[in-house]
C-alpha cells in the first residue's frame, strides 16, 4: 500500500511540474510572437546580405562636392 501511495505522489508531482512547464513555455512563446528577433547593432555589415539590409545610398551632392580641408572653396561658393 505504501508503494502505491509513493508512486501516486511521484506521478502527481511530475504531472504538476510538466504542466507548469507547458504553461510557462506557452506564455513565453505567445508573448514573443510579434517581436522581431534581436540583432547585434555592432555586427559586421556583410551580415545584411543574409537578412536583406538597406541598399547602399550615395552621399548627397553637397558632401561629394565639398573641397578638402586645406583647399580654398570654389568660386561662387561659401
Amino acid at each position: 500500500m505504501d508503494t502505491l501511495l509513493l508512486i501516486g505522489k511521484v506521478l502527481l508531482l511530475s504531472f504538476l511540474v510538466v504542466g507548469c512547464g507547458v504553461v510557462i513555455i506557452t506564455y513565453a512563446r505567445k508573448r514573443r510572437a510579434g517581436v522581431r528577433p534581436w540583432r547585434n547593432p555592432y555586427a559586421a555589415p556583410y551580415l545584411d546580405i543574409y537578412s536583406g539590409g538597406p541598399p547602399q545610398i550615395p552621399p548627397p551632392p553637397t558632401v561629394a562636392e565639398r573641397p578638402a580641408a586645406g583647399d580654398p572653396p570654389a568660386p561662387g561658393r561659401v
